[in-house]
């Protein structure tokens, strides 16, 4: 595949052609426990997630759960995997 002209940087590109293994310890308390909320909640809107958060933080002192950016930016730091955002017609509209 042709990843260079999809607007990654150079580290990214490493991180996709390089991939480094995960170890455990990548993984702390908070990192995995929003991992598993916002995976369940994976099909419902990014708001779903945010209010799940705010509760768990408001009852559980010792909780600080990541936003679903945080969230996102550590798996792919850890994962080596980088979302890709094209628009396909950038000059296209929608008429009804």
């Amino acid at each position: 595949a042709i990843l260079d002209n999809f607007g990654l940087t150079a580290s990214q590109l490493d991180a996709l052609r390089n991939p480094q293994p995960v170890a455990q310890e990548d993984f702390d308390k908070n990192l995995q426990f929003s991992l598993d909320i916002f995976l369940a909640k994976i099909t419902s809107a990014q708001a779903a997630y945010t209010r799940n958060c705010a509760a768990i933080e408001r009852n559980m002192n010792d909780v600080k759960m990541l936003s679903a950016d945080q969230l996102k930016c550590q798996l792919e730091h850890i994962s080596g995997v980088y979302a890709i955002k094209h628009d396909m017609c950038t000059n296209g509209y929608i008429a009804y």
